[in-house]
């Protein structure tokens, strides 16, 4: 074959794959329905959007129906598990947040800014120097420093160990501080599943057993309640879309609900008030189950309930929402401050509480929050 005919071959064949590649997705474009919810990606896709005259001047109807035709490619999510699969084989993770170990367990990748860390603890101990109840906090270890065995071999991840002492001795005495990394290592090694593997939330069953623990060391009573075990439909927790992979499981929350509980939830910022401390919306759809404890809802929520406890001031990050249906038992009045946002409604912690006094108050914060200072000022 003469030189200039192999040229017109791989020509030909490349114009002919490009074609067949085309094609196959535009087949694709025409025959699947639309799926309405993308679980790899953890988000809804993007709509059809409507054609207007208004939409087509102001630029929007191109945009919108852009992003629908890259949501609608033919075997999307199969695509993006590709790339993250051939990541984790070649050491290019798939995001610089979330990095895949044995198992499939993933793990949230930790940051320190010792600064950041440092002022928080200030926060913290300037804040507790004012009450005149007890302030405790829950110090909670996250999955890297806990499920070691299942990390890959090559993982370089901070000293959470470190981090602790530093914030501890930052911290000073006011605070009674529990921190739970001995309590969640005996639970991992009594075969109790402690983390999720595609969230990076500890599970109900290791909150519980952290809060009696705590209970137990703060000299606090723990009411003997007869509980329900439930549990939510499967689903991918938020570290999922982070490095999706074919051979991942799903997976379920199990929670414990008391049948002879009486509630009411408000939320303060919005108005929207409940009678269960369970939101089974969450047990729908693409949603992520972990939110099913309270909606998620915790920015500034006020609870009273039957039991027979006085008032907690409950504070801190998503940590602390599988405590707040066992807690709402415990005590009968909760008001839970998100200690992430809260400073961007432009109001201080006293202005936000107004005439509420509490009995007594409980931080929740993992090691990977105070580590990155995400926690908002609490003047």
């Amino acid at each position: 074959m003469e030189k200039g005919d192999v040229k017109k071959a791989s020509s030909l064949m490349t114009t002919t794959v490009f074609i067949c590649f085309l094609l196959f997705f535009a087949v694709g474009y025409l025959t699947v329905p639309f799926q309405g919810v993308n679980y790899t990606e953890q988000r809804n896709y993007a709509k059809r959007p409507e054609l207007s005259a208004k939409a087509v001047l102001d630029g929007s109807y191109s945009k919108d129906f852009e992003s629908y035709l890259k949501d609608h490619i033919l075997m999307r999510s199969e695509l993006v598990t590709l790339r993250s699969e051939l990541g984790n084989i070649f050491g290019r993770p798939f995001s610089s947040l979330v990095f895949r170990g044995k198992d499939g367990q993933l793990f949230l990748r930790p940051t320190l800014d010792e600064p950041a860390m440092l002022m928080t603890a200030e926060m913290y101990r300037s804040f507790a120097e004012k009450q005149n109840v007890p302030v405790d906090m829950i110090l909670c270890p996250d999955a890297g420093a806990v499920l070691t065995d299942k990390l890959p071999w090559a993982a370089v991840i901070e000293d959470e160990d470190r981090i602790a002492a530093k914030f501890t001795e930052a911290l000073g005495s006011r605070i009674n501080l529990f921190n739970a990394k001995q309590t969640i290592t005996e639970l991992r090694d009594s075969g109790m599943k402690v983390f999720f593997k595609t969230d990076q939330h500890w599970t109900a069953e290791c909150a519980r057993n952290v809060l009696d623990r705590y209970f137990e060391q703060s000299g606090q009573e723990t009411p003997e309640i007869t509980y329900n075990e439930k549990q939510t439909a499967p689903f991918f927790g938020n570290l999922y879309s982070g490095a999706p992979s074919f051979f991942d499981e799903m997976e379920t929350v199990k929670y414990l609900e008391n049948p002879d509980g009486v509630y009411h939830l408000k939320e303060l910022d919005t108005g929207t008030e409940s009678d269960s401390v369970f939101d089974t919306m969450w047990n729908l759809g693409v949603r992520n189950r972990y939110n099913i404890f309270i909606g998620g809802h915790f920015d500034n929520t006020h609870i009273t309930s039957n039991a027979n406890g006085g008032k907690l001031l409950l504070m801190g990050d998503s940590y602390l929402m599988p405590l707040v249906p066992l807690l709402a038992d415990r005590f009968s009045e909760i008001r839970i401050i998100d200690l992430r946002q809260f400073a961007e409604k432009g109001k201080s912690l006293s202005q936000l509480l107004g005439d509420f006094e509490p009995d007594r108050v409980l931080i929740v914060n993992t090691v990977y929050q105070i580590s990155n200072g995400a926690v908002s000022l609490i003047g």
